[in-house]
């Protein structure tokens, strides 16, 4: 206002009225905008107020809130530290469970390292002592066989000067090849080709010793190889005890296949009167239900012997040089003859020859064992029982080939390597 007036005072008196007029109307103007911020400002006031109340309100509730919020959460800490007082607990227990756990496993360990150390050690001492049992055993085995082979030996030398006046064991072998595989097999069976003896020519080979020498046929074994290989088996033992109606026959066999045998071959066996014979290899072959299986069926059914676990080596030596008479008088086989073809033979060495020389003739060798005249027997019609007994009570030429000085009657029994080594010393 004074600087207004600062201004207006200086002018002449109308200019200065007309100053003060638009002053006053300004002043007037003035009043009345401050009126209207007074009536503003108190309606403003009292909106305020019933604002405030509700703020007062809302404020009071946030508050009592808040103080709920820090109750629980004064509840929420103090639980906290209770879960954290719990689980600190609950860790110290863990750390010494795991220290305990980390102490037995470490001495597990050690106890487990040990008893495997022991274990090895108990592993290598019965191993060894397998070994030694293996080679005493073996070294028993030996000299039992020596013993035997001694006392047979005598026995065979002082029969073998005794005249023959029966046939007390002969041998047909109705196949040469074997569903086994027999190291040193004594007729050659894994080595030799499948062939399947001629039911005519069994027929006829019978009929002409029959002829010969009677009923003086003891026993008669039907064998191979492994006879139940041939089809027409049945056949045989038809045949054969039409022939000889008072002998004792059987079937030789290895067992291998005689739970798959028809009823028709039992009966026949049943009819015929003729007994199963079975070696008892060291195989997975239940031979007492064999046995059983035999008797359920009418069949008598017996063991050759003992369980084999040596096979008897006798080697040939091609060259011929072997005393014919010493070898006859230590040869286990001198009552073993065999019927084959047509022909009589003292030993299967000599009957099986043949097998061994085409072996040899297929390995590459050029030596050959030959059969003189005097080995075999040619059956004919005008055969007598004497002629027979007088062959079977001698010794043949073929036993130069024999070298009983270094038979072995203790070769382990296992699965022959069809070398020639195994028969042959080359």
């Amino acid at each position: 206002m004074k600087e207004h007036l600062k201004k207006v005072l200086p002018l002449p008196a109308k200019s200065t009225r007309t100053e003060f007029k638009k002053t006053h109307e300004g002043l007037d103007g003035l009043r009345e905008s401050i009126n209207g911020f007074e009536m503003e400002a108190r309606s403003a006031a009292r909106a305020y107020e019933g604002l405030s109340d509700n703020v007062r309100a809302a404020l009071t509730l946030a508050d009592q809130s808040a103080a709920d919020i820090r109750s629980r959460f004064d509840v929420v800490e103090a639980m906290e530290a209770d879960c954290a007082q719990v689980l600190a607990a609950q860790e110290s227990a863990l750390g010494a469970v795991q220290e305990s756990v980390s102490v037995v496993h470490e001495d597990t360990e050690r106890s487990f390292k040990t008893l495997a150390e022991r274990i090895q050690a108990i592993e290598r001492q019965l191993k060894t002592a397998a070994t030694d049992r293996g080679n005493i055993k073996s070294t028993v085995a030996g000299l039992g066989s020596r013993l035997w082979a001694n006392e047979r030996s005598s026995v065979m030398a002082a029969a073998a000067t005794m005249p023959r006046q029966f046939i007390e064991h002969l041998d047909y072998h109705v196949v040469d090849h074997c569903n086994l595989n027999c190291v040193c097999c004594s007729t050659y069976s894994p080595i030799a080709k499948e062939r399947f003896a001629d039911i005519s020519q069994f027929g006829d080979d019978l009929r002409l010793l029959q002829s010969a020498v009677g009923e003086n046929v003891l026993r008669l074994h039907l064998l191979g190889g492994e006879p139940l290989l041939h089809p027409e088996i049945e056949g045989f033992l038809v045949v054969a005890r039409e022939v000889f109606p008072g002998a004792r026959i059987d079937v030789t066999s290895n067992g291998v296949l005689v739970s798959k045998m028809p009823d028709s071959f039992w009966e026949t066996m049943r009819k015929c009167d003729i007994d199963l014979k079975y070696t008892r290899y060291p195989i997975s072959l239940d031979y007492d239900a064999m046995v059983e299986h035999a008797r359920e069926r009418g069949v008598f059914a017996y063991s050759a012997g003992d369980e084999i676990s040596c096979f008897r080596r006798i080697p040939l030596n091609p060259r011929g040089t072997s005393n014919v008479h010493q070898t006859y008088l230590r040869c286990p086989y001198i009552d073993c003859p065999q019927l084959r073809e047509g022909r009589l033979c003292r030993c299967p060495a000599s009957a099986y020859s043949d097998i061994l020389n085409d072996a040899m003739v297929e390995s590459g060798h050029i030596a050959r064992f030959k059969l003189n005249a005097a080995d075999c027997l040619e059956l004919h019609g005008g055969l007598s029982a004497q002629d027979v007994f007088d062959f079977l009570s001698r010794p043949i030429p073929f036993c130069q080939y024999c070298d009983m000085g270094k038979v072995d009657n203790a070769v382990p029994w296992g699965p022959s390597s069809r070398e020639i080594a195994e028969w042959v010393d080359l």
